[in-house]
This record gives structure tokens, C-alpha cells and sequence, in this order.
């Protein structure tokens, strides 16, 4: 894929982590889901107009490639500031080719770098994915100019999804701007057991959430070891099942667990700068004795330990159970994918929509 697509791609991946926590992971997985991201467009690309080689002589590669270069210049005077880190790492693999171009035109080798070793690096590492694989099998169009329609097409994909973001970002700003701005100081105090009630709701609907998928697996756990030493050829049925709970009980109790967060939010914002902001501040309205308040080792990883920590674990002892026994290929290569999207969702990398329902 040409430059544009990949910085596009770029600037969406740094979006989807901004709400990962530690820094140092949230920077960690930006740079390697932009470098992955690069390897993956770059397989899509053999649909795409893409000549090895420039061709200088040629109008309608010179056209092409300087309107590439200047909405390439466009997206980095756009997006460098809040996107840096995703800009550089969804183009870095393309050193590979300024470093041979650049010793071809000026008469210099690097020893180690006579070949594109960052893209054969990366393609080696997704030809190792199953779902990947397919890349290799595309026909290759880099000759052909209707590639191009292609390579817009995805650009005009990619840069449209963008801007919903960040037209849904704007309108999430504002409405707390204005929310802010709405509630009169003196008014807090009739609407702070509203808020509480709330919280309080949501809570008790995670709890009941975790009450039963805690007692399901247990017993699904306990059935399975009644059973392993009778040598059933079915008991692989068992983990599917026991994953299969998880994501029916435990996405609803992750969902509930950030409407908890939502209100307890709301309840600190609404007290701030009244007479008992500070006995809040002293009982750092949090849900564990652990860390400090607003930071990610409390509210973000133990206060959400059920769905992080534990059923992570759930899902893991389910896997190594699949792989134990004799179960079907298809059911271990289906639960792979299952268990990653779990850990992307819990792990806020990857967000499920919902909305206020007007029930009348």
C-alpha cells in the first residue's frame, strides 16, 4: 500500500489505545499494531497499483505517486501532534527502501541491508499466522492501473472511519461540557442519591453476573475432573462450553462494570468544589485498598480484576484443557481468536457501542 494508507491506518491504531494504561504498554502496542498493520496492507497491495520500481518516464506513475506525496506531507502536518507515535511506526518498515534506494543513488552499501530486511522480517512473521497466510495467495495487479481503484477505495474506508471517531469524540466532549455546565452547585445535593441509585444498579447487575458465571464454571471445572480419568472422548465439549460462558456472561459484566465507572465518575465530578469534596478525597472513592486513586493498578486493573484478571484465567485453563485432550483442530484454532478478542475488549483495545434507550 502506498504512504497515505498507512498513516491513515496508523493514526486510527494510536486512537483505539488511547485509553491503555500503563503508558509504556498503551506505546508498546501502538508501535506493534502499526508495524503489523503495514505488513498486512502491504500483502493487500499485490491488488493495488504498486511498480517495484519508480517509473520516471512513465505520466500516469508520476501523476499518481505526486498526489500520494503530498497527501502524504497533508496527513503529517495534520496529525503529527497527536499521532506521532502511530505515524512513525505505521511507515517504519519503509526505511527498508530508503536505505537501498538511497545507496543505489548515491554509490554507498550497509553491509547487512542489501535486501528489504524489515519487510521480509514482517511478512515471515505473518506468513507464521494461519489467518494471514492468504496474503500470499492474492493475485498480483502491481502492474495493472486499476489497482488503484483499490487503494482508494481503502483510503476513503479508512479516512471516513476517522472522522466518525472524531466527530463522536467532539460530541462526547461537548455533551460533558455542557452536563458540567447544566448543574447548578446547589443542586448537587438532591441529585447525588440519583447518581448513588444508579451506580448502585449497575453494580448488582455485574455482581449477579459474576455470581453465576463464577458458579457455572467452577462446576463445569469440577465435572471435568470427575471425568477426566474415566477417558471420555468428549470431554473437549466441556471447555467449549466453559468458554463459551464466558463471553455470554462475561461481556455483559464488563459492560456493567464500566456503567459502574461511568456513575462513579459522574458522583466525584458532581462533588467537586462542595463541602464534602473532601471527605471523598479522604475515602478516595474507589472500590479497593490498593494504590492510588485514579491510577491504572487501581481502577483500571483491580477494579475490574473479575473480568481481567479472573476470566483471562478462565479462558487460559479452558485452552490448555482443549490442547490436553483430544478435541478437533477447528474447535482449538476457533478458540484462539475468541480468547484474544476478549482480552482486546476487557483490555479496552477494542470498544462495543451502546446507547441511552427512550423507552417511551
Amino acid at each position: 500500500m502506498q504512504g497515505p494508507t498507512h498513516l491513515i491506518a496508523g493514526v486510527l491504531i494510536q486512537k483505539a489505545m488511547r485509553k491503555i494504561r500503563p503508558l509504556p504498554l498503551q506505546y508498546f502496542l501502538i508501535a506493534f499494531l502499526a508495524i503489523i498493520s503495514h505488513g498486512i496492507l502491504d500483502g493487500l497491495a499485490r491488488l493495488t497499483y504498486h511498480p517495484s520500481k519508480p517509473l520516471a518516464d512513465d505520466s500516469f506513475w508520476v501523476s499518481y505517486h505526486t498526489v500520494l506525496a503530498f497527501l502524504v506531507i497533508f496527513i503529517f502536518v495534520k496529525y503529527w501532534k497527536r499521532y506521532k507515535l502511530g505515524l512513525i511506526f505505521s511507515v517504519l518498515p519503509d526505511l527498508d527502501w530508503i536505505v537501498i534506494h538511497s545507496s543505489e543513488l548515491f554509490s554507498f552499501r550497509i553491509s547487512f541491508w542489501k535486501r528489504p530486511i524489515m519487510h521480509e522480517s514482517l511478512f515471515s512473521f505473518l506468513d507464521s499466522l494461519p489467518p494471514l497466510s492468504f496474503l500470499n495467495t492474492l493475485p498480483d495487479w502491481s502492474l495493472e492501473r486499476k489497482g488503484i481503484i483499490l487503494e482508494l477505495a481503502l483510503l476513503i474506508i479508512l479516512i471516513t472511519v476517522l472522522h466518525i471517531v472524531e466527530k463522536e469524540s467532539k460530541l462526547e466532549r461537548r455533551k460533558n461540557q455542557e452536563h458540567e455546565k447544566a448543574i447548578p452547585s446547589r443542586d448537587w445535593i438532591k441529585i447525588l442519591p440519583f447518581y448513588q441509585t444508579c451506580m448502585d444498579h449497575e453494580q448488582m447487575i455485574r455482581m449477579t453476573y459474576q455470581g453465576l458465571l463464577t458458579t457455572l464454571e467452577v462446576g463445569l471445572f469440577g465435572l471435568f475432573f470427575a471425568l477426566k480419568g474415566k477417558e471420555y472422548s468428549s470431554l473437549w465439549l466441556l471447555s467449549a462450553v466453559g468458554i463459551f460462558l464466558c463471553i455470554v456472561f462475561g461481556i455483559p459484566c464488563e459492560f456493567r462494570a464500566r456503567n459502574v465507572d461511568i456513575w462513579r465518575i459522574q458522583i466525584v465530578k458532581l462533588v467537586s468544589g462542595t463541602e464534602v469534596e473532601d471527605a471523598f478525597k479522604k475515602g478516595k472513592y474507589r472500590w479497593i485498598p490498593f494504590g492510588k486513586a485514579g491510577s491504572w493498578l487501581s481502577d483500571y486493573l483491580f477494579a475490574h480484576w473479575f473480568e481481567k484478571i479472573l476470566i483471562p484465567l478462565i479462558y487460559l485453563g479452558w485452552l490448555f484443557t482443549l490442547w490436553y485432550l483430544p478435541s478437533p483442530r477447528p474447535i482449538r484454532l476457533c478458540a484462539l481468536p475468541v480468547v484474544l478478542g476478549w482480552i482486546l475488549w476487557a483490555f479496552s483495545l477494542k470498544e462495543l457501542r451502546g446507547s441511552y434507550h427512550d423507552y417511551k
